[in-house]
């Protein structure tokens, strides 16, 4: 059976009245994450390091944390449509949102999301402008802004300091291009460190400085 809804499709930020097939739509999958993950996937897909506390900020605002309110890795509860066959439906929600294979296919869709509406640039400035461009493209509907801007200021003195997970370990997920030169570069560091401790070190400077001695004329 299909239903007529009205959707607040964030990705225009328009209200659009569709046909869904509501009892075909398939279910969301919860999906959780680290700070440190979430902040990591965001970095890789764009985000500017000096803006990478406020667009977490709004993320955690939108998903508990990402803890027992995300959804299919949707980073923001970016709403779609019907003709999308990765749209998902939410506990006691009427909306469809978009879903992702993973975390960092959500980092990288809210990002392109947040840049391709003036949103990216402004993460690195002022807190109030950011959310006033959210009004302005109505990224939450009808809610009570300021409420919103007092909820992202909270999660952003709770975000402070967090560390990004180790690139290429994302959600568990090996990438051996990104891992390797880390690996080497801890190995080598590490090596130096062993060869420094056990005189190794200490003796070439010594044969040096007897070579120079012999080579010097008397």
């Amino acid at each position: 059976m299909l239903v007529l809804r009205t959707l607040v499709h964030r990705s225009h930020g328009l209200s659009v009245a569709f046909s869904s097939p509501a009892l075909m739509s398939t279910p969301g999958t919860q999906t959780n994450a680290s700070p440190e993950d979430v902040f990591a996937a965001l970095i890789d897909a764009g985000a500017p390091p000096g803006g990478v506390l406020m667009i977490a900020a709004q993320s955690a605002l939108e998903t508990h944390g990402w803890q027992g309110g995300m959804w299919g890795w949707n980073l923001g509860n970016i709403t779609t449509t019907a003709d999308d066959p990765n749209a998902i439906t939410l506990p006691g929600n009427s909306l469809l949102f978009k879903s992702y294979a993973s975390l960092q296919d959500g980092a990288n869709d809210f990002v392109h999301y947040l840049d391709s509406h003036n949103l990216l640039s402004l993460s690195t400035g002022s807190l109030d402008a950011y959310v006033a461009q959210l009004q302005a493209i109505g990224y939450a509907g009808n809610a009570d802004y300021s409420q919103y801007q007092a909820g992202m200021q909270r999660w952003m003195n709770q975000l402070q300091g967090t560390v990004p997970s180790v690139p290429g370990l994302v959600g568990g997920a090996f990438d051996a291009g990104s891992v390797w030169p880390m690996i080497f570069l801890v190995v080598a560091v590490g090596g130096v460190v062993w060869l420094w401790h056990d005189g190794y070190f200490d003796d070439a400077w010594a044969n040096l400085k007897r070579g120079a001695r012999r080579l010097a004329p008397a």
